[in-house]
């Protein structure tokens, strides 16, 4: 076989990886963190995860008290689960720190959807 006939070596091209590496990365500590804000329950968020604190809020926010008074959501902090809880369904409690300095306390459900989702229900206590 002559020079012409052999078949070319493929070289590894490094130039365009730089860039991967870092995204992929990236991209596992995602998939990480998101699996920790989830556990066995049909993938409902757990009370103190980010999911569940930042859904709470938006509802809050959304609710028509809110609106009347026009109050909203600044921070949710002392999430915790309580009992009760089923596979279907997460019972949790929490404080939300209102932009008029007051904190309420709120308690609310996580209840799966058969699409995957989860659904938020809330009730705030006096």
């Amino acid at each position: 076989m002559s020079d012409q006939e052999k078949p070319k070596k493929k070289k590894l091209n490094l130039k365009g990886l730089w860039w991967k590496i870092p995204l992929v990365i990236i991209g596992l500590i995602g998939m990480i963190n998101a699996m920790s804000n989830v556990n066995s329950r049909e993938g409902l968020p757990k009370c103190g995860s980010s999911n569940a604190k930042d859904t709470l809020s938006q509802a809050f926010d959304n609710s028509q008290f809110a609106k009347n008074m026009n109050l909203n959501a600044i921070e949710i902090t002392g999430s915790k689960e309580l009992n009760g809880s089923t596979k279907k369904q997460r019972n949790c409690t929490a404080n939300i720190t209102l932009n008029n300095s007051k904190t309420v306390s709120a308690l609310f459900k996580l209840m799966a959807r058969d699409n995957g989702n989860y659904m938020l229900e809330f009730e705030i206590q006096e």
